[in-house]
């Protein structure tokens, strides 16, 4: 599907030649050490916000964001995923710099690594030192030849699938021969089931970073005839309930070891890795032998903490019989308490050969053999746990072929049937309740961008299996999808179920009052306002409105009927409404046009002259008033009216600053503002200057001591370079 594989400079490859071998690990291919974050406990993750041109609802954030939680629920391990959501860190393009670790499309191939048809549908660059140490590492999306989806599109690959993937790559685990592991090499358009990883893939990041007391199997898988080792031979275990726990590649020393076992009595066997994963899916460096037949090794019980040793796993000869091959659309959906048919291609799959699951619970009735192909019914009995089944085919001549995890058990997809309400405001706090079917424990609810995940602060919550209940944050306007996401990976959508509409608000409309002629300038202060918002006064609309920003709303008022109050709306373009009053008055409108003079020292206390017209002996003026709802600032104690045109008032104190002042008619409601009209001095002092002396040019010595760090940097960055090379990419589909 989308892996890498990897190389530096050959070193000693023999260091390790005896060493045990646990799970696929992305490896260094010169000396087969294994790659490794020094701080698993802080990986941290930017996801770009430019996107990919096929979801301009930017809804790859909260998929992204689901494969990043979906790494985190992983239990005794240290690794942890770290999403850095500072803005300036999501608009930053250049991903092969080592301090981002990035998620992004690539559109047009600017990385260099998408060619067109090489039919990678996304790629993870790892870099790191010869040592194994990874210094970057960042998942790039083939947006230029594929198409993405988070809806389920036709013909697109879903964003969460793939994402899930890349991450267990960027974590330092290489491709699962466990075909149901989010970390199978191959993908479908269409295939959602790599969203949730499996317990192979949890037991990668319990090998590679493990934390707290857990138990292991190791031994030796050899020939029956000639008893010599295997390199590379594919050991799994799968646990008492029937289920594909973990998985391990034999060392070149046949040796192998499977860690992060929990307490159970488990089921291991050895398997080739040539269908459908095969070697040249691995990393390169490796020795993998796939001339032998699957072979089970039979029970093996461990304790707590414990480490058993099986000794030899001694494997049945090489045989043409197979199950499975790469262009299958694995794993199978095995659906809890129903029938599915199902197919599988393979060789030599005649009349007379048996098929079964793993766990013995899960019935399958072989429908037809038909040499390359078989056709089943797979029935899952009500109350199975999910999780991931082996299939085991047997020929008529006793020979195996067991394909691991083939099967995923996942429950019935839940369903939404309505949301109450249907709507709230883009603020948020609205509480929602969600009815529907077949919700469970940890089921994430994604509303527009945003995420609400059970049991999570801030998140949802599964009342019972038909209700879930959240409170809405803020959202941006629009109409979304409601989609239930299980812990497995399926969901269930209620197409355009939900609305956010700006919800407007007014907690001001200045001034109140103006003149029946029209022609008054009114601000409102709110929330809620939008681009296309429109404002009537009793049922006239008033033609000029304009949304200053979401608070903050302005127009010229119409002429109108004298009297009042009269009913002021703002209608937004979703039909929500906010009111308030608005009166009309016979008189013209004061208009501050002009004074002098301007400025004051803040103490003020000095004459200033007032021009305009509509002034009347009742005006009020203020120095310092808000200019958009006339509150605030400081009252003339002292105005005296000359005529319509001027009035002369005493400027009050007031601190230093450029203010606004207002001339309003307390008795009609009238006023006008002049912003930034006048200025208030501080006092203050001079300035000066002296002579300093002059810096005496440093010595040799002096400037080699002040850059031996930029030296050392110099050699740092050559040594880097020489020991760290780019990833080779690897032909997928």
């Amino acid at each position: 599907m989308r892996g890498v594989s990897l190389s530096v400079a050959l070193v000693a490859a023999a260091l390790f030649a005896g060493a045990l071998s646990a799970h696929v690990r992305l490896i260094n291919s010169g000396n087969g050490r294994p790659l490794y974050w020094s701080n698993p406990a802080n990986i941290g993750i930017t996801i770009s916000s430019q996107g990919s041109d096929n979801l301009p609802d930017q809804s790859d954030l909260w998929a992204m964001r689901g494969s990043i939680a979906s790494w985190n629920r992983a239990t005794g391990t240290s690794a942890q995923l770290v999403e850095d959501t500072a803005a300036a860190s999501q608009a930053r393009t250049d991903w092969a710099a080592d301090d981002l670790h990035l998620m992004m499309f690539d559109e047009t191939n600017s990385s260099g690594y998408l060619p067109p048809g090489s039919g990678i549908v996304a790629v993870t660059p790892v870099w790191f030192v010869s040592g194994g140490r990874i210094i970057d590492a960042d998942v790039l999306f083939n947006g230029r030849t594929f198409s993405f989806t988070t809806s389920g599109q036709s013909g697109s690959f879903d964003v969460e699938d793939v994402a899930t993937h890349e991450l267990g790559h960027l974590l330092g685990l290489d491709h699962s021969g466990c075909v149901g592991a989010s970390l199978y090499p191959y993908v479908s358009p269409g295939m959602t089931l790599h969203r949730s990883i499996s317990s192979d893939d949890e037991h990668g990041l319990r090998d590679a970073y493990p934390s707290g007391s857990r138990a292991s199997i190791s031994g030796t898988v050899r020939r029956a005839s000639g008893n010599s080792p295997l390199a590379g031979a594919y050991v799994v275990v799968r646990s008492s309930a029937g289920r594909t726990v973990a998985s391990a590649l034999t060392a070149s020393t046949g040796t192998f070891q499977i860690n992060g076992l929990a307490s159970d009595t488990y089921v291991l066997y050895a398997t080739p890795l040539d269908f459908p994963v095969s070697s040249a899916n691995l990393t390169a460096g490796r020795t993998v032998q796939v001339d032998f037949q699957s072979t089970v090794h039979g029970a093996v019980a461990v304790l707590q903490g414990q480490q058993v040793a099986v000794g030899d796993v001694v494997v049945d000869a090489d045989t043409s019989f197979s199950l499975g091959r790469n262009f299958d659309p694995l794993p199978l959906q095995a659906v809890i308490d129903r029938t599915r048919v199902l197919s599988l291609h393979g060789v030599d799959l005649w009349p007379g050969s048996t098929l079964e699951a793993g766990d013995p619970a899960v019935q399958v009735g072989v429908l037809s053999w038909q040499g390359n192909q078989v056709l089943f019914d797979v029935s899952v009995p009500s109350g199975a746990a999910a999780g991931h089944v082996d299939l085991i085919a047997t020929s008529p001549f006793g020979e195996r072929s067991i394909l691991c995890g083939a099967l995923e058990l996942v429950p019935v997809a839940p369903s939404i049937t309505a949301v109450t309400p249907a709507e709230a405001n883009i603020g948020g706090g609205e509480l929602l309740t969600i009815t529907g079917r077949h919700f469970s424990p940890g089921l994430r609810l994604v509303l527009g961008d945003r995420v609400y995940t059970d049991g999570v602060v801030g998140g949802c919550s599964v009342i019972d299996s038909n209700t879930v209940q959240l409170t809405c944050a803020p959202t941006a306007g629009g109409t979304y999808d409601v989609v239930a996401i299980d812990v497995t990976g399926v969901e269930g959508r209620l197409a355009s179920g939900f609305q956010f509409v700006a919800q407007p608000s007014i907690q001001s409309l200045f001034p109140p009052a103006g003149a029946a002629a029209g022609g008054t300038l009114v601000t409102i202060v709110g929330n809620g306002f939008v681009s296309g918002s429109s404002v009537s006064i009793d049922g006239i609309s008033q033609s000029d409105a304009t949304v200053v920003d979401t608070s903050r709303l302005h127009f010229t008022t119409e002429p109108g009927v004298l009297g009042g109050p009269f009913l002021v709306e703002i209608l937004n373009p979703g039909g929500a409404i906010a009111t308030a009053a608005f009166s009309y008055v016979a008189q013209a409108d004061p208009n501050l046009t002009a004074v002098d003079p301007a400025e004051s020292g803040t103490q003020g206390a000095v004459p200033v002259t007032l021009h305009g017209s509509g002034f009347n002996p009742t005006s009020v003026v203020t120095f310092g008033a808000d200019p958009n709802d006339g509150t605030g600032g400081s009252i003339c104690s002292s105005v005296n009216f000359i005529d319509a045109q001027t009035l002369e008032v005493i400027v009050p104190a007031h601190a230093s600053g450029v203010v606004s002042i207002l001339v309003s008619d307390p008795s009609s409601g009238q006023a006008t503002v002049l912003p930034a009209a006048f200025t208030y001095r501080s006092s203050g002092g001079g300035g000066g200057c002296a002579a300093v002396r002059g810096i005496e040019p440093p010595r040799a010595r002096t400037l080699l001591e002040g850059t031996w760090w930029m030296l050392a940097a110099l050699v740092g960055a050559h040594v880097l370079t020489r020991s760290r090379v780019q990833p080779r990419i690897a032909t997928q589909k």
